[in-house]
């Protein structure tokens, strides 16, 4: 997701990408399966994410790859809802990721890992709302999200297509397919 990744050492390229796979397969396994966060799979593989991620240097790598990092944590703080991981992912992403403001750029990032249609979306908003918790809370002084500019405003109408209307005033594109000559009681050849 992220072409600066390319400048990361070999050894933390080989551990972002394991966590990729693991973030991968819980956003699968959590959204199209079972939000079980309890569930062993889920909890085996979210504990091995974190305890990768916590070997590394957040800061650099939120540079680096920051479209990557930013899925990490997310799944990874939605993976461990009720438990006391959270916290630890909550914290990164509201400290790392001062400049995500608006749910839309949330979800901008999140289509860029996983597919929009499948999230479940009150699970990125509970989310959404503890990083936001975490920022009034440890926050001193007025900070960068408590002042929306008109670039935090981002289009996503694209990344859901089921959240307009569709233009039925356009007539439907027909193709034309030729008729290969196979009857289709005889089956295929």
């Amino acid at each position: 997701m992220d072409s600066s990744s390319q400048y990361l050492p070999d050894n933390d390229l080989l551990e972002i990408q394991r966590c990729y796979q693991i973030a991968l397969f819980l956003s699968i396994y959590l959204n199209n399966i079972s939000f079980n966060t309890a569930a062993t799979r889920v909890r085996s593989n979210v504990l091995e994410m974190k305890s990768k991620l916590s070997r590394m240097d957040l800061s650099v790598l939120t540079c680096l790859c920051h479209t990557t990092m930013f899925n990490l944590l997310m799944v990874g703080a939605m993976a461990t809802r009720g438990f006391l991981e959270r916290d630890w992912f909550i914290c990164n992403v509201a400290t790392h990721y001062t400049d995500v403001v608006r749910m839309d750029h949330v979800y901008r990032l999140l289509a860029e890992f996983i597919d929009p249609l499948h999230i479940v979306y009150n699970a990125v908003e509970d989310t959404w709302e503890d990083v936001t918790k975490f920022r009034t809370t440890f926050a001193v002084g007025p900070q960068p999200w408590d002042v929306p500019s008109p670039d935090d405003v981002y289009e996503i109408e694209n990344l859901r297509p089921m959240n307009y209307s569709p233009d039925l005033s356009k007539p439907i594109e027909l193709i034309e397919v030729e008729d290969s000559g196979l009857d289709l009681e005889q089956g295929f050849v």
